[in-house]
Protein backbone atom coordinates (compact mmCIF):
# COMPACT_ATOMS: atom_id res chain seq x y z
CA UNK A 1 0.00 0.00 0.00
CA UNK A 2 1.19 3.48 -0.81
CA UNK A 3 1.96 5.58 2.25
CA UNK A 4 0.72 9.14 2.47
CA UNK A 5 3.43 11.59 1.40
CA UNK A 6 3.73 14.79 3.43
CA UNK A 7 5.82 17.79 2.42
CA UNK A 8 6.77 20.11 5.30
CA UNK A 9 7.73 23.61 4.14
CA UNK A 10 9.05 25.73 6.98
CA UNK A 11 12.17 27.85 7.44
CA UNK A 12 12.40 27.09 11.18
CA UNK A 13 14.91 24.22 11.03
CA UNK A 14 14.66 23.54 14.78
CA UNK A 15 10.95 22.81 14.37
CA UNK A 16 11.07 20.95 11.05
CA UNK A 17 13.44 18.11 11.98
CA UNK A 18 11.44 16.92 15.03
CA UNK A 19 8.13 17.29 13.16
CA UNK A 20 9.45 15.31 10.19
CA UNK A 21 10.68 12.58 12.53
CA UNK A 22 7.31 12.38 14.31
CA UNK A 23 5.52 12.10 10.98
CA UNK A 24 7.86 9.30 9.89
CA UNK A 25 7.24 7.47 13.16
CA UNK A 26 3.50 7.70 12.42
CA UNK A 27 4.05 6.00 9.06
CA UNK A 28 4.13 8.95 6.66
CA UNK A 29 6.70 9.47 3.90
CA UNK A 30 8.16 12.92 4.52
CA UNK A 31 10.14 15.50 2.57
CA UNK A 32 11.11 18.95 3.84
CA UNK A 33 11.89 22.31 2.28
CA UNK A 34 13.14 25.55 3.86
CA UNK A 35 11.41 28.10 1.61
CA UNK A 36 8.60 28.44 -0.89
CA UNK A 37 10.71 28.07 -4.02
CA UNK A 38 12.38 24.93 -2.67
CA UNK A 39 8.96 23.68 -1.56
CA UNK A 40 7.55 23.99 -5.08
CA UNK A 41 10.57 22.23 -6.58
CA UNK A 42 10.37 19.47 -3.97
CA UNK A 43 6.63 19.06 -4.55
CA UNK A 44 7.12 18.52 -8.28
CA UNK A 45 9.53 15.64 -7.56
CA UNK A 46 8.06 14.18 -4.35
CA UNK A 47 4.39 14.52 -5.38
CA UNK A 48 3.03 14.94 -1.84
CA UNK A 49 -0.52 14.14 -0.89
CA UNK A 50 -0.43 16.83 1.83
CA UNK A 51 1.71 19.95 2.22
CA UNK A 52 2.23 21.54 5.64
CA UNK A 53 3.06 25.13 4.73
CA UNK A 54 4.41 27.83 7.01
CA UNK A 55 2.88 31.16 6.02
CA UNK A 56 6.00 33.30 6.46
CA UNK A 57 8.51 31.71 4.10
CA UNK A 58 11.48 33.28 2.34
CA UNK A 59 11.52 33.66 -1.46
CA UNK A 60 7.82 32.73 -1.85
CA UNK A 61 5.34 33.02 1.01
CA UNK A 62 3.00 30.21 2.01
CA UNK A 63 -0.10 31.63 0.34
CA UNK A 64 1.80 32.04 -2.94
CA UNK A 65 3.19 28.50 -2.60
CA UNK A 66 -0.33 27.14 -2.01
CA UNK A 67 -1.50 28.84 -5.20
CA UNK A 68 1.42 27.34 -7.16
CA UNK A 69 0.80 23.87 -5.73
CA UNK A 70 -2.84 24.10 -6.77
CA UNK A 71 -1.68 24.31 -10.41
CA UNK A 72 0.10 20.93 -10.28
CA UNK A 73 -1.52 17.97 -12.09
CA UNK A 74 -2.38 16.20 -8.80
CA UNK A 75 -2.25 19.03 -6.26
CA UNK A 76 -1.68 18.18 -2.60
CA UNK A 77 -4.07 19.13 0.14
CA UNK A 78 -2.58 21.97 2.18
CA UNK A 79 -2.50 22.87 5.84
CA UNK A 80 -1.21 26.32 6.75
CA UNK A 81 1.01 26.67 9.82
CA UNK A 82 1.23 30.08 11.49
CA UNK A 83 0.52 32.08 14.62
CA UNK A 84 -2.70 33.35 12.94
CA UNK A 85 -4.79 32.70 9.81
CA UNK A 86 -2.89 34.10 6.85
CA UNK A 87 -4.31 36.95 4.79
CA UNK A 88 -5.17 35.59 1.37
CA UNK A 89 -6.09 32.14 2.66
CA UNK A 90 -9.62 31.02 1.93
CA UNK A 91 -11.88 29.79 4.72
CA UNK A 92 -11.68 26.20 3.42
CA UNK A 93 -7.89 26.11 3.83
CA UNK A 94 -7.06 24.08 6.94
CA UNK A 95 -4.96 26.02 9.42
CA UNK A 96 -3.00 25.11 12.54
CA UNK A 97 -1.65 27.56 15.08
CA UNK A 98 2.01 27.35 16.07
CA UNK A 99 3.11 25.78 18.32
CA UNK A 100 1.32 22.83 16.79
CA UNK A 101 -1.28 20.72 18.54
CA UNK A 102 0.11 17.36 17.36
CA UNK A 103 -3.07 15.44 18.14
CA UNK A 104 -5.04 17.83 15.93
CA UNK A 105 -2.37 17.67 13.19
CA UNK A 106 -2.45 13.87 13.12
CA UNK A 107 -6.26 13.88 13.09
CA UNK A 108 -6.25 16.28 10.13
CA UNK A 109 -3.67 14.18 8.27
CA UNK A 110 -5.64 11.00 8.91
CA UNK A 111 -8.85 12.62 7.64
CA UNK A 112 -7.07 13.84 4.50
CA UNK A 113 -5.57 10.39 3.91
CA UNK A 114 -9.00 8.77 4.22
CA UNK A 115 -10.47 11.23 1.72
CA UNK A 116 -7.61 10.61 -0.71
CA UNK A 117 -6.92 6.89 -0.23
CA UNK A 118 -9.81 5.55 1.77
CA UNK A 119 -7.43 4.80 4.68
CA UNK A 120 -4.91 6.41 7.07
CA UNK A 121 -1.13 6.89 6.56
Amino acid sequence: MERTRVLVVDDERNAVAPLAELLREEGYDVAVAADGVEGLTRAKLFKPHVALIDVNLPRMNGVQLRAELAQLPDPPSAIFLSVRRPPGAVAEDPFLVKPLDLARLFAMLAAMAVRRHGRTS
